[in-house]
């Protein structure tokens, strides 16, 4: 591509209306913030995570320049809360959040974050539902404030002759909430943060789900499988972080790939079956079918040197999330279970390919490391359904342009190509029917008038 239509290509992907529906609050950090905010607050950060390189960057920042590996990724996630630990600094870093991703053209965000308590246990300065409200409050003001820019410059786009230019006029972000779990916490503190959700949606439908993160070297999605029933039971969505890290397993479990789906999408169908036409074929499903999935979950818990993933992986594709967050590391078996059960996964390009270290020893390159992606190449060739995420930009110096431009030069992807796969994404959006029809139309109106993107 000439040098000029490069350009071209990237101001039409930064104008294009996004879906960003993986996105940390304190992920999205600006750096110039966290340093500011460590200075008021007398706080060393630790100079291995935080100290910038000075290796030059070319194409648009496709260079890894700052390696994160999953764990530094959590052990910076520990330095943040030194810094935002009172209601003005979670105040700021929303804003500025909400302000970066539609700079980036972002029309639609899920933002995510794990309810905190500032102060100490004597002198409570905001409690889990108090942190919340702060957010919500910040998502609702800058709504507000988004429509009438959006309706201003509408009105001031009308030409001399009367016609209506205004295709031209970044559209307005919607914005919604999505309360996480840590699952290095317990399970207790889990079941406070559904309840605080559960709690605040009553009021406010801007709390759209709940979402399982943090360590995945920590606890078990079994223990946790109460608060996310509870959720979902209460009318909210669930996504879950998913095969994060890696499980070897051998080829010889990949019969259990078959029955997981089975017991995922048919043993709940015959449970209630077997009870409604008590047949001789209804009545033997149910006990061959039990015997099937005890013998291969055996037989793979014997060759797995990690049997508690492979369990897990199991119980969270049979639990049905509304979403799944990464999944890029399922064994065979479970990558034809997730495909046959078509549940969406949120794809984050940046970090994913820092976090697998796929650039490593391809000099750094995004480009180069994105084609060595586990999954992507799979689930866009058979149509998977993803959504492009940014997971946490501030940690890896990404913003919502540049995982599409990622994707579409990693991939060789079209402006068409990109707007599709934004399209689409509205279909997994955790809101109801009026606000994806809204979201679609406004989209493909924007897309219909190509010379103003």
């Amino acid at each position: 591509m000439k040098e000029g239509d490069n350009d071209k290509m990237n101001d039409a992907v930064r104008r294009l209306p996004k879906i960003e529906l993986h996105a940390h609050l304190n992920g999205c950090i600006r750096e110039s913030t966290l340093f500011e905010l460590a200075k008021e607050r007398n706080v060393e950060m630790n100079e291995a995570y935080f100290a910038k390189q000075t290796k030059a960057t070319t194409d648009h920042g496709m260079y890894n320049v700052q390696p994160r590996s999953l764990q530094d990724c959590f052990a910076m996630f520990g330095e943040i809360p030194k810094c935002v630990n009172d209601i003005a600094s979670l105040q700021r870093i929303t804003r500025e959040a909400l302000h970066d991703f539609a700079q980036h053209g972002v029309a639609y965000l899920e933002l995510r974050s794990t309810p905190k308590q500032f102060g100490s246990a004597d002198a409570i300065i905001c409690d889990k539902r108090g942190y919340c409200q702060t957010i919500l409050d910040v998502l609702e003001e800058f709504e507000r404030e988004e429509m009438e820019r959006y309706e201003a410059q509408q009105t001031a786009s009308v030409d001399d002759n009367g016609n209506n230019i205004g295709n031209a006029v970044r559209l307005p972000m919607r914005c919604n909430f999505i309360v996480s779990i840590d699952r290095s916490k317990s399970v207790e503190a889990g079941m406070e943060n559904v309840n605080v959700a559960l709690q605040l949606k009553e009021s406010n439908p801007h709390v759209v789900g709940v979402d399982l993160g943090g360590n995945p070297t920590k606890n078990d999605f079994a223990d946790f499988r109460e608060c996310f029933q509870r959720a979902r039971d209460g009318g909210l969505k669930v996504s879950i972080h998913c095969a994060e890290i890696a499980c070897d397993t051998p080829e010889t479990i990949d019969e259990l790939g078959n029955i997981l789906f089975l017991r995922a999408f048919i043993h709940p169908f015959t449970d209630s079956a077997i009870h409604r036409v008590p047949t001789k074929s209804t009545t033997q499903l149910r006990p061959n079918l039990h015997s099937i999935l005890c013998s291969l979950v055996l037989e793979a818990e014997i060759a797995c040197d990690t049997p508690e993933t492979i369990d897990e992986l199991g119980n969270i594709l049979e639990f049905r999330p509304d979403r799944l967050g990464h999944a890029m590391l399922l064994p065979k078996a479970f990558q034809d279970v997730l495909l046959r059960s078509a549940i969406p996964v949120e794809c984050c390009p940046t970090s994913n390919v820092m976090t697998l270290e796929l650039a490593k020893h391809k000099s750094g390159s995004l480009l180069e490391g994105i084609r060595q992606h586990p999954q992507l190449r799979c689930w866009l060739n058979v149509g998977h359904p993803i959504c492009i995420g940014t997971d946490d930009p501030g940690i890896f110096e990404t913003n919502a342009t540049k995982e599409r431009l990622l994707l579409s030069k990693g991939w060789d992807l079209s402006l068409n190509d990109l707007a599709n796969l934004e399209l689409s994404a509205v279909d997994y959006v955790f809101g109801d029917r009026k606000l994806k029809v809204s979201l679609k139309a406004m989209i493909q109106r924007r897309m219909a008038a190509t010379d103003s993107i």
